[in-house]
């Protein structure tokens, strides 16, 4: 034990150490805080698969035109949706048509959200290239064939849904 004899631990030599990694430990939170925030997660088109699957399985449940078609219908109160997020915030669109299949058929429609969202979703659709444009909503389309829960008829029903929540 003669080694350990007469040794101070001094506080000016550790000083300089502990400054040294408090400095590296809060160099390494400012730069993982600025790695995390720098990331743009883009969920526009995750958003608007969502939304088309959510009103078209919302639509073909228990699916009756007859209901649809009436005056007092709510696709919101229906679906689940908040209206207030579809005609002030302006994010989101969706376009609903329901056809009987045949070329002379009648057809309603529902439509809310976005103003010109149209044009843009049926080129976007159109050019079906996998690069996204940032400044445009992302949209979705999806067609079901559903059968009238009383008539027994069938029907198709398009959606078109777009997302520009960023």
């Amino acid at each position: 034990m003669k080694f350990f004899t007469n040794k101070k631990a001094d506080e000016k030599y550790l000083s300089f150490w502990m400054f040294l990694i408090w400095a590296i430990i809060g160099v390494s939170i400012v730069l993982g805080v600025l790695m995390f925030y720098s990331v743009q997660g883009d969920v526009r088109q995750i958003e608007a698969q969502s939304l088309v699957n959510r009103l078209s399985s919302c639509l073909s449940f228990g699916f009756n035109y007859e209901e649809i078609t009436k005056s007092d219908f709510n696709i919101y109160l229906e679906c689940g949706l908040n209206k207030y997020v579809f005609d002030k915030q302006n994010f989101y669109y969706f376009n609903i048509n329901i056809t009987d299949g045949s070329i002379t058929s009648q057809s309603e429609k529902i439509i809310s959200g976005g103003n010109n969202w149209k044009t843009e979703c049926d080129y976007q659709l159109l050019k079906k290239e996998t690069e996204k444009e940032s400044k445009f909503p992302q949209c979705a389309k999806k067609d079901s064939i559903v059968f009238d829960s009383k008539t027994n008829k069938k029907y198709v029903i398009s959606v078109i849904a777009a997302s520009n929540q960023k």
